[in-house]
């Protein structure tokens, strides 16, 4: 059992890290002139099924309306990394 556990919260540690790092390529790369290749529509595939609701929900506040920067990015990093803060990790089941 403890395996199954083990395995179940590695993956979704990886999952959740990898995640991250696609959000945060996809913030960057275009401050690098890197939009047209493969490795920025990578990030674009992977992160806007999380980001697009996260930026939805923001635009329902009346406070964000009218900023003038896209916060959802940040929303969904502070997001996972209360996810990731509340998930046990994989070496507590080893």
């Amino acid at each position: 059992m403890n395996i199954l556990l083990y395995i179940i919260s590695s993956t979704v540690e990886i999952f959740l890290c990898l995640l991250s790092l696609a959000i945060v390529l996809r913030l960057f790369l275009p401050f690098m002139e890197m939009e047209e290749g493969f490795l920025y529509s990578f990030a674009v595939a992977v992160s806007e099924p999380i980001v697009a609701p996260v930026r939805k929900l923001i635009s329902k506040i009346e406070f964000f309306e009218s900023f003038p920067m896209d916060l959802s990015y940040m929303f969904t990093i502070v997001a996972i990394l209360a996810i990731c803060l509340c998930f046990p990790t994989a070496s507590t089941f080893l």
